[in-house]
């Protein structure tokens, strides 16, 4: 079992230090920072515990798809990874704090989820992307270094059904309150286990439908050709991958 700390970026920088060291002398496994309007700044002060510890996983919990641009995030969280060796971690969430002031809406919060995991992964992996999504866009850009650990991984965390859906789908795991009973946590373990399942059935279909795509009209080669015709090997579906589990 892990542990972690999760603390609102209010105290003054020094402070914040001796905290960060406590916690992992402690034993903590994680040191999370709320990325909440108005605090102190979430990366700059992750970026302060990084340079003070050496063991203790570091993230925000949660940064929105609304207030920072997902390939923003994905700039500042491979910033972190770099600076903390390898030790940073992604929460995500919908986020409302500090929306009113900045004339944000809150537009469609779990497809908003899906697709900043989906745009920050690609980044991270050193692609060049161009996303036309429900609520993400992003145009045919990339980040200008090459992040240390393409595989930072990422939270999600939501009270909602279709939000705890998109932990399962594409997330590597799920956030909930700490003031959340036994019911709600097998609530959304349901959710995650639902969306994670739905996901394998997107992917399988995708697969079958593009071997299919590839099988048919049959290929052969033309009169007086010199290519080689293609054999029913060559076009094989791919073998259905087993079952696996997620967080």
């Amino acid at each position: 079992m892990k542990s972690g700390l999760l603390l609102l970026p209010h105290d003054p920088p020094a402070q914040l230090v001796e905290v960060a060291r406590l916690a992992e002398g402690t034993g903590y496994d994680h040191l999370w920072l709320a990325d909440e309007r108005f605090f102190r700044e979430v990366y700059a002060s992750l970026t302060l515990c990084a340079a003070r510890t050496a063991r203790i996983r570091l993230g925000p919990c949660v940064t929105d798809p609304y207030s920072r641009h997902p390939a923003l995030t994905a700039m500042a969280i491979a910033t972190l990874d770099e600076i903390s060796l390898g030790r940073a971690v992604l929460g995500l969430g919908a986020g409302i704090s500090g929306f009113a002031e900045l004339g944000v809406r809150r537009n469609k919060p779990a497809r908003a989820l899906r697709e900043t995991a989906t745009l920050v992964r690609r980044l991270l992996a050193g692609e060049t992307v161009d996303a036309r999504g429900e609520v993400v866009s992003f145009h045919a850009g990339r980040l200008d270094f090459v992040p240390a650990r393409p595989a930072v991984p990422i939270y999600i965390a939501s009270n909602g059904p279709l939000g705890q859906r998109a932990a399962g789908a594409v997330a590597d795991g799920a956030i909930m309150e700490g003031c959340g009973s036994p019911d709600e946590a097998r609530a959304l373990g349901a959710e995650v286990r639902r969306g994670a399942a739905e996901a394998r059935s997107r992917r399988t279909a995708a697969r079958r439908a593009t071997c299919c795509d590839r099988a048919s009209p049959a290929r052969s080669a033309p009169a007086g050709s010199n290519s080689p015709r293609s054999s029913p090997r060559d076009w094989r579906c791919p073998r259905r991958p087993g079952r696996g589990s997620r967080a």
